[in-house]
């Protein structure tokens, strides 16, 4: 159990794979460190035999040779099929007996019936239990919190360093001319966000302030303001994005400015 938890924790079994279980018993068996888990569950309810013995027929069909085929064939009935036998499964008389008389002449497909039998019986019983027991459970929900910090951490990584590759391109591509071109580009930019999707950028600031400066900035003294600005705000929202709070901001537009200045003139009058 310690080893598995500590395979957990290095991402194998994975939490798709823990998870995957639940979807048929097939699936379980099949793979290899499901297989594990549920032999050491079978052990703590003393009916590990018919794991065992499922385990067995597997190996017992990757068997070529004819003489090793019949010995192994014949070890396999003795030690769980036989009535008495040491690790005896719960068979039918009828598949014991079917068994016993194709051991005479074997072939890989000798001892099909009775593990098709001892899997059905599996299925039915343990595996249902296995699937509500403790050790499956805090397994699962183990692989669970394992791959949310794994992906939280991944989705991290990636929003920061893309967040700081397009702050870097925008600011050299403000820095790098006064063509008013690249305020429509920034525009665009800011007002690229898709509310019902949630896909695209979403830097109103930027968009606002890209439009002031079209319709008039026109120095490179403005543009690297621009820039400054767009980076605080790039940040801002980076922060934000972190604790799924929006903090939006309304630049000053033009027209604010215009406000401004009319109300001084206004009070300068009324003196």
């Amino acid at each position: 159990m310690k080893e598995l938890k500590r395979m957990i924790r290095a991402g194998k079994p994975s939490y798709e794979q823990i998870h995957s279980w639940r979807n048929s018993f097939e699936t379980l068996l099949n793979d290899r460190f499901g297989l594990a888990l549920f032999k050491d569950f079978l052990s703590t309810e003393f009916s590990d035999e018919n794991i065992e013995f499922w385990i067995a027929c597997q190996e017992y069909k990757k068997i070529t040779n004819p003489k090793k085929l019949a010995a192994r064939a014949q070890q396999i009935f003795d030690q769980f099929v036989a009535v008495q036998a040491v690790r005896e499964v719960n068979l039918d008389s009828k598949t014991r007996l079917e068994t016993e008389a194709e051991i005479a002449n074997p072939t890989v497909h000798t001892l099909d019936n009775a593990q098709k039998r001892i899997q059905a019986l599996m299925e039915k019983d343990s595996y249902r239990r296995f699937l509500r027991s403790e050790v499956y459970l805090t397994l699962y929900s183990e692989a669970r919190e394992v791959a949310k910090a794994v992906a939280a951490s991944a989705l991290a990584a990636s929003l920061q360093e893309a967040s700081e590759e397009l702050e870097g391109a925008v600011l050299n591509l403000i820095t790098s001319s006064s063509s008013t071109s690249h305020f429509s580009f920034l525009s665009n930019l800011g007002s690229n966000f898709n509310a019902s999707t949630g896909t695209g950028l979403h830097l109103p600031g930027v968009a606002a302030a890209a439009a002031s400066a079209e319709a008039g900035m026109n120095s490179v003294q403005d543009l690297q303001l621009l820039g400054l600005s767009t980076s605080r705000h790039m940040r801002n929202s980076r922060k934000s994005s972190a604790t799924d709070t929006s903090a939006k901001r309304t630049p000053k537009t033009e027209s604010d400015s215009h406000s401004g200045h009319s109300n001084a003139s206004t009070s300068d009058q009324a003196r």
